[in-house]
């Protein structure tokens, strides 16, 4: 055969071949990227979790920060996050680890499951008063 047919055919083949196997946008299933935890689904996770009351820590971190993960007060203590974290009495922890919801849930409910309720003595004791 001459070279240059032989040339074409496969050029032709390789062409159609690439054309017939190329993967369109409709081919590749769709990325979407994890998104981040709701506060409401860290609480329900965390209540699971550590076999404490979803309701209470609602109402705790409610009570303490308005469910505002970058709640502060300077005020007599240094506390921090959802959880209103003492920095002062917990050291170890820095200020952005306590602004960080999942670990400010999980400080929260491990506490409770270890019976350290009044460590929010304030909001503690207007769950009591609000559970009579």
């Amino acid at each position: 055969m001459n070279q240059k047919l032989i040339v074409t055919l496969l050029l032709l083949l390789t062409t159609k071949f690439l054309i017939a196997s190329a993967v369109t946008t409709n081919d590749i299933p769709s990325y979407a990227p994890p998104r981040e935890k709701t506060i409401s689904e860290i609480i329900d996770e965390k209540a699971l979790q550590y076999n404490v009351s979803a309701s209470r820590l609602y109402f705790m971190i409610d009570c303490e920060s308005s469910m505002n993960p970058k709640a502060f007060n300077p005020r007599g203590e240094y506390s921090v996050g959802l959880s209103q974290i003492n920095l002062e009495a917990h050291p170890h922890i820095t200020r952005e680890k306590a602004e960080q919801p999942e670990f400010a849930v999980d400080f929260m409910a491990k506490n409770f499951s270890k019976g350290k309720y009044n460590m929010w003595y304030n909001c503690n004791q207007k769950w009591l008063n609000n559970r009579i």
